[in-house]
């Protein structure tokens, strides 16, 4: 059986850190500690006047978060930031020599920037939003802003990040 890892904490954002622990690993090894993920894509069809959209396409992926030593008690412990990924939860594993023995998860939260925070009508706004899902309706997000819906926010192929700039409209505050 699959031996639970301590994650501590269990969720934040991009950049955050969190440490992983593990036990009843097999003393004097190498662990690996492997972030999964996806690799995601749309698939689309080029034809001489048009592009046809078909789908997303999500493969999953591991990758190498870094590695520990297992000491004499079977303990290893190692400290890491929280990649730039897609939110929400994503498993990580303990690897020891090609096997399994534990997993634990971490969850990226969604989170929002936006500068300048004030401005004159018609400057740029950079909006930066990370953490977006890949799954149903975690990936898409809708904008509103001066309380008027404008528009769509997804990041299926830059996995979870969007950045978009939208103009200062309306009057002040």
């Amino acid at each position: 059986p699959i031996k639970p890892l301590k994650i501590e904490p269990v969720k934040g954002y991009v950049g955050d850190s969190f440490t992983v622990h593990a036990d009843g690993l097999p003393a004097g090894k190498k662990v690996e500690f492997l972030w999964r993920t996806v690799e995601a894509c749309f698939v689309t069809k080029v034809l001489s006047d048009n592009v046809e959209y078909h789908e997303r396409k999500y493969d999953d992926k591991r990758v190498l978060l870094g590695t520990a030593a297992i000491d004499a008690q079977g303990r290893a412990s190692a400290k890491f930031s929280a990649p730039e990924d897609f939110g929400e939860v994503h498993d990580i594993f303990a690897v020891v020599e090609g096997q399994d023995p534990a997993r634990g998860g971490f969850r990226i939260l969604r989170s929002a920037t936006m500068t300048p925070a004030e401005g004159v009508v018609g400057i740029p706004i950079t909006i930066t939003v990370k953490g977006l899902g890949w799954q149903g309706f975690e990936q898409f997000m809708a904008l509103r802003y001066d309380n008027k819906y404008s528009g769509e926010i997804s990041a299926v192929t830059t996995k979870g990040t969007a950045v978009f700039q939208i103009r200062a409209a309306g009057g002040p505050g």
